[in-house]
């Protein structure tokens, strides 16, 4: 009897509802009195676990001169069990789930031809919800529109370009690198979004390569090249602005005579 008032409060319930499920199979329909008898404990507890066994469905209740109860069959208990624990189950791991946010499987995409170019710069884009790092030298006119939308948004586009046909009202944070009269354009495109994915694209005239990852190690080695870039671009303007700009006008002329 033991092991099972053990089982019994193992799926849920107290040890004295256990114990009064016990009785009940073992003598069969009883009134609170012959129970506490049985028991041996105070009236007011057998009644409390009565009243909360009938409202749990463990046991029936009879009504007449006196109230009886009865064990609910142990097979249709059984079921109650079942459907209350996977019930329990599913509401737990959904409330979990809400919990804990789920950590996405790592994946590598290598692509090549130019329209998996355009396709991949306008779904990681599409991915974005507070920030975009662009470094390239790609015209990038002919996504001027989709820059404009995610800007709307309230979504960051920051972008290190030395195309200066990329001088678009984008309205984005944009810094220019210096880039010679002989500098070969459209070579390369990095970008990364909410630093948890990126992609880097390298064109030459006989070859398209470009990877996609939401992997965490190389996007911040992407993020980092990007802000490496912007530094030495803040750097060179710090310099320039600590110089002495000579002009040769009067005033300076003056000065020195002076």
């Amino acid at each position: 009897m033991k092991d099972v008032k053990n089982y019994l409060i193992n799926f849920g319930l107290s040890k004295t509802e256990a114990s009064v499920y016990t009785i009940l199979l073992k003598i069969g329909r009883a009134n609170g009195y012959q129970i506490t008898k049985e028991l041996g404990i105070s009236k007011s507890t057998v009644y409390q676990a009565l009243n909360s066994m009938c409202k749990n469905g463990y046991i029936f209740m009879y009504s007449g001169v006196t109230k009886e109860y009865e064990a609910k069959d142990p097979k249709l208990l059984f079921l109650d069990f079942e459907k209350n624990y996977s019930e329990n189950k599913k509401g737990l791991e959904e409330a979990i789930n809400k919990l804990v946010p789920k950590k996405e499987t790592t994946f590598f995409y290598r692509f090549e031809e130019k329209e998996n170019i355009r396709k991949t710069i306008y779904e990681i884009i599409n991915l974005a919800q507070r920030e975009i790092y662009i470094s390239t030298d790609f015209d990038l006119e002919e996504y001027q529109e989709l820059f404009l939308k995610t800007i709307s948004k309230g979504i960051r586009i920051i972008l290190v370009t030395n195309n200066r046909k990329n001088d678009i009202n984008l309205k984005s944070d944009l810094y220019y690198e210096n880039c010679f009269t002989n500098c070969i354009l459209n070579t390369k495109f990095l970008i990364v979004v909410d630093m948890k994915y990126c992609s880097v694209i390298t064109c030459s005239k006989y070859q398209i390569n470009g990877i996609y990852t939401n992997d965490n190690i190389f996007t911040e080695i992407i993020l980092e090249n990007i802000y490496r870039k912007i530094e030495k671009i803040e750097n060179k303007k710090e310099e320039l602005l600590k110089r002495d700009i000579k002009v040769s006008s009067l005033c300076e002329v003056s000065n020195i005579m002076g």
